[in-house]
């Protein structure tokens, strides 16, 4: 496992042994990063130091297609095909809420207040500790990813295009026919 640096390509730690993993998410502070693996294995890495530990969650019945940490809190946020999205206490192993809507992706607002996920064909928004905020079935099937731009912005990548929409209202605000990677400080119009 390589992790390098986006802004520059710099090799920041080569990890041995190679471990297949299918998922990761990092830590807002980037200090640490949990992995799933394709052996159905969670670990926690410290890209800084490479090691590597295992985190013994209760195995999943579907594959893991998504995690996300959130920023404010020791939480992470597991979507599993077949499954509900879990969000899981880092600390304790604990678990800390189950949805009932098996997700394909999962995103936490910058202020770890709510939580996005999403299947191929339904977006759902939740105020932690509150409940359901919005969701609203997509017009066509295809959802990619998900990511928390402003406040309740929420963009949402398809197979044709990128969606925008209010996450607390569920409207849409408008769509762009192309999805490509920005450089680094680019905004979306």
């Amino acid at each position: 496992m390589v992790f390098i640096r986006m802004n520059d390509g710099t090799v920041v730690r080569s990890i041995e042994p190679k471990v297949s993993i299918s998922s990761l998410a990092f830590s807002s502070d980037d200090a640490w990063a949990i992995a799933w693996t394709e052996d159905g294995d969670f670990l926690q890495i410290n890209p800084t130091s490479g090691d590597i530990r295992p985190i013994l969650l209760p195995p999943y019945s579907g594959l893991i297609a998504d995690l996300a940490f959130s920023p404010s809190a020791p939480l992470l946020a597991v979507a599993s095909l077949g499954g509900p999205v879990r969000l899981w206490d880092v600390e304790t192993l604990q678990l800390s809420a189950e949805f009932e809507l098996g997700g394909t992706h999962v995103e936490f607002s910058a202020d770890g207040q709510l939580l996005a996920m999403a299947t191929a064909e339904k977006i759902q928004v939740w105020r932690l500790g509150e409940g359901l905020l919005s969701e609203w079935d997509m017009d066509e099937p295809g959802v990619s990813d998900l990511e928390f731009m402003e406040g309740t912005i929420l963009a949402v990548a398809t197979w044709s295009g990128l969606q925008i929409w209010d996450a607390g209202s569920g409207e849409f605000i408008r769509q762009t026919p192309y999805v490509g990677l920005l450089p680094e400080g680019a905004e979306i119009l």
